[in-house]
């Protein structure tokens, strides 16, 4: 009926009050001075970004050559004009409300292309300052992303949310490295994965020794990351793709026995995806409390998992799209803890310069069912003690090592 489909259909209200009193009163995550930027930025649509991919020298170097020069000054011109065109509506317009509906929104302001800063291959990734919707306008910006679309089917470029492309970036693959990705859909990391395979083998002079073994738990899932990564068909002779839980990933030995593990794993794990509000802004109306905390046992696994075929000397990455500390913080270091000394925190606050980021916390509170914050497992209400576990809270006293650590991340 039409209340039921205006109900299923309603805008986002950019709010949630739990969410608001999650972070603001956590104020180890989001500090009190930022915490006004922090939901300003929250409800601002997500830029749309792309990856162009380097195996293609030819096709790089056109497409770099085509954004750089070409769609920079054409968006340029563009952006100019609108703004002349609002300078002329302002003289034009007396009635100073109806010439604010008329201003483009800020997010709606046409900008150039630009380069990501610390994007290690220079002018290899880009983000658009605009949302896709804006994209879809005004004709030229319609060309544009056309242009997109087309070489994203292609393989020329990979659409891909410039926070995706970190996680693969510090996990340092080399020209012999086995690559396992242990949550690998829809595909735009595994592709990151096995492009760094082939450009390490190409630095190094030397043929590919390594493969990339991409995971997904569901068959679905498994099928679109054929589909994505059929679309850099040269590189598949060093992609395998499986479908088996992560949690339970199989562990394979060689005719003699010995175990052959893994000299890189990415474990990008489900999460509630509460860092996902600028392109999903639905999350709005459904985050709620206990999401994170029902989800930190699955995680845990699934990175215990990693660590178990995960080979001496070797990487692994842990990555989410939330901010939680209970799917971040709270997973790492339980995992240490049962890792027993085998595994230790890398401090990458010196990769990737350029890169935007915080310090990891090393406190922080859980709030329960009823909205209320606790500091421990013990203090909970019996019933949040069957869903939440002792491992979410931060433990009474972390070395001096270990929170140096944690703000490295």
């Amino acid at each position: 009926d039409r209340d039921c489909a205006a109900k299923t259909w309603r805008d986002p209200s950019y709010t949630n009050a739990l969410f608001e009193k999650y972070y603001f009163q956590n104020t180890t995550i989001v500090p009190d001075t930022d915490f006004d930027r922090f939901l300003a930025a929250c409800r601002q649509p997500l830029p749309a970004s792309f990856r162009i991919s380097e195996q293609r020298s030819d096709v790089a170097r056109y497409l770099v050559q085509q954004i750089k020069v070409f769609w920079t000054e054409r968006l340029r011109t563009l952006a100019q004009q609108q703004c002349s065109d609002s300078t002329d509506e302002q003289k034009a317009v007396a009635d100073q409300e109806l010439e604010k509906q008329r201003q483009p929104k800020e997010e709606e302001r046409i900008v150039p292309p630009k380069p990501i800063a610390w994007y290690p291959q220079p002018d290899l990734a880009w983000t658009v300052t605009m949302p896709r919707y804006v994209l879809r306008k005004a004709p030229l910006l319609k060309e544009f992303n056309h242009m997109l679309v087309s070489e994203h089917l292609l393989g020329g470029l990979v659409r891909q949310e410039e926070v995706s492309m970190i996680p693969p970036a510090v996990l340092d693959v080399q020209a012999d490295s086995t690559v396992l990705d242990l949550c690998a859909a829809p595909g735009s990391k595994t592709i990151q994965l096995m492009e760094m395979l082939v450009a390490a083998a190409r630095r190094a002079g030397q043929p590919v020794g390594g493969c990339v073994v991409a995971n997904d738990v569901s068959f679905k899932r498994a099928e679109v990351l054929v589909t994505q990564t059929q679309k850099v068909s040269e590189l598949l002779a060093n992609l395998i793709i499986v479908n088996h839980d992560a949690r339970n990933f199989p562990r394979l030995e060689s005719e003699g026995g010995t175990h052959l593990g893994y000299d890189r794993i990415l474990c990008d794990v489900m999460c509630s995806g509460d860092g996902t509000l600028r392109k999903a802004p639905d999350k709005w109306d459904s985050w709620f409390p206990r999401e994170a905390a029902s989800l930190h046992r699955m995680q845990v696994q699934v990175l215990e998992r990693a660590m178990y075929l995960c080979n001496i000397g070797g990487r692994i990455v842990y990555s989410t799209c939330s901010m939680n500390p209970l799917e971040d913080e709270a997973v790492l270091i339980e995992c240490l803890k049962r890792g027993q000394g085998c595994f230790e925190l890398l401090d990458v606050s010196a990769s990737l310069p350029g890169l935007k980021r915080m310090e990891g916390v090393c406190s922080w509170r859980v709030m329960a069912k009823d909205g209320e914050f606790y500091a421990s497992w013990d203090a909970l209400p019996r019933a949040d003690q069957q869903a939440i576990l002792p491992s979410c809270f931060p433990p009474p006293s972390a070395s001096d090592e270990d929170q140096a650590a944690l703000k490295g991340l």
